[in-house]
């Protein structure tokens, strides 16, 4: 019992240094949906969607937010201290020193080339989203369905991710008749199936999720309020297929998610004041439900190992194949919770509403397995047919084993190929007018916020604005 007691004590102290650590050559980024903000989707909106006396309420916002400052998230992507790769084949006058990252011939280069590999991710998304609420009639004559109300949100999304992937400084290149002859033909080889690297952004345009749910109104008078709603998050899009290196992802990478949240606020002036300032407090927790997906492992404590060249065991010619198709697999992903908080101060004057708040977004770190058991079928290619060389990094070529030596599955660096704990904070700003009638409510405003995460390493800092209309009837 002492024990237990102790790890629920040093637990936050776990999950601060996991937050913390540089993250180096990892192979999955999970971005959060632009619509998975809750100052954005609440602001102005909240009059209409929890007024109690209105039956209806509809609301349409479009957002746009895009990311800056990816120096460090570089790093994520990339090996441990490196802002950029340097790739040299072995026959280079340079290739044993120091800043050598990569050795050329494991991408299928001459062995006299030399590069170096430049990345900066970069990502924005841009969303249209439609929100509607219906009051539950009486029912059974009972005033428990008095005040709760059916709503959904069906967002629009168009994402944009790019590496900025580059080559520079390149000499010894093959023939330009030959498929793979500098950096941005060999991680780009038709022979990869997977966790390849465009040069071009990649876009992808869906329907972001369908949320449907319900919610209950406790208080809400105009100044104070307090009401929860809880929903189910249906996926419309598949899960992104692993085939290159960082792609779009539209919502929640294909996860159903269970929604709960709660939204309250405070006056802080008198009730009978004609201008009102308010204290809100906004909480989101969204739940995602476990999924199969394709994930690329590096080996432990080998980065960018999944580029290494393998070799099956056994086999009568002299053939490789390239690491990423085979360390590439059907995982089970136990996903996060991902939590959203805001708190704030909101001056109504007139119809005018203007909002202040600071809050964050993150999740914890997921669980991965392996959907089928590991075969130990492959290893490092060793020089000859039927050898392997397991201490070979992505610099080097080892010694070939005194007997081939496959890749086990206790060999696969699982967090190298999972969505890992991330905490970004934000804040926002919002203006607009809105007015509250006996008949009718009507809203129109803009926002705009800036997030900058906890470890510049595991997610972007970011800027975004809103515009949204609406009301209730």
């Amino acid at each position: 019992m002492k024990k237990i007691y102790l790890l629920l004590l040093l637990a936050p102290c776990f999950a601060k240094a996991e937050i913390m650590t540089k993250k180096t050559s990892q192979s999955f980024l999970f971005t959060r949906p632009i619509f998975n903000n809750i100052p954005a989707f609440t602001s102005l909106w909240h009059d209409s969607w929890f007024d109690k006396e209105k039956k209806n309420a509809l609301h349409a916002s479009v957002q746009y937010q895009h990311s800056f400052n990816s120096d460090k998230l570089k790093q994520y992507f990339l090996m441990e201290d490196r802002d950029a790769l340097k790739i040299r084949g072995t026959a280079h006058a340079n290739y044993a020193n120091l800043d050598t990252d990569i050795r050329a011939q494991w991408l299928g280069l001459p062995t006299d080339f030399e590069g170096t590999l430049t990345i900066k991710p970069e990502q924005s998304q841009f969303c249209v989203n439609i929100s509607g609420r219906r009051s539950l009639p009486k029912l059974l004559n009972s005033s428990f369905f008095e005040n709760m109300w059916l709503f959904f949100d069906a967002p629009v999304v168009i994402v944009r991710n790019t590496l900025n992937f580059k080559q520079e400084a390149v000499s010894g290149a093959a023939a330009a008749t030959v498929a793979v002859r500098d950096i941005e033909t060999a991680f780009n080889n038709s022979d990869w199936n997977y966790q390849k690297i465009k040069t071009t952004k990649r876009s992808t345009t869906n329907l972001g999720h369908l949320r449907v749910g319900f919610g209950t109104t406790f208080i809400a008078d105009g100044q104070k309020l307090v009401a929860t709603y809880s929903a189910l998050s249906i996926p419309t899009a598949k899960t992104q297929n692993n085939q290159y290196m960082f792609q779009p992802q539209v919502g929640f990478n294909g996860h159903w998610a269970m929604v709960w949240g709660i939204q309250m606020q405070l006056p802080v002036t008198r009730q009978t004041d004609q201008n009102a300032t308010c204290l809100f407090l906004e909480l989101e927790n969204t739940c995602l439900i476990r999924n199969d997906q394709y994930r690329t492992f590096d080996l432990k404590n080998k980065e960018f190992s999944r580029f290494l060249l393998l070799r099956q065991k056994d086999q009568i010619t002299n053939t490789t194949t390239p690491g990423v198709n085979i360390l590439t697999q059907s995982v089970r992903a136990s996903a996060y919770a991902l939590i959203d908080a805001c708190a704030g101060v909101r001056f109504n004057v007139g119809y005018a509403q203007a909002e202040l708040g600071f809050g964050a977004w993150g999740h914890n770190k997921e669980s991965i397995r392996l959907n089928k058991p590991w075969k130990e079928t492959y290893g490092i290619a060793g020089t000859t047919t039927n050898t392997s060389a397991s201490a070979s990094t992505i610099k080097t070529l080892a010694a070939n084993d005194a007997v081939f030596t496959p890749i086990k599955e206790t060999d696969l660096d699982f967090t190298s190929a999972s969505s890992l704990a991330t905490v970004v904070y934000r804040a926002h700003a919002s203006l607009g007018a809105r007015g509250r009638g006996q008949d009718s409510n009507a809203l129109f405003g803009c926002g705009a916020f800036v997030e900058i995460p906890r470890n510049k390493t595991t997610a972007f800092s970011q800027w975004g604005v809103w515009v949204k209309a609406g009301g209730a009837f």
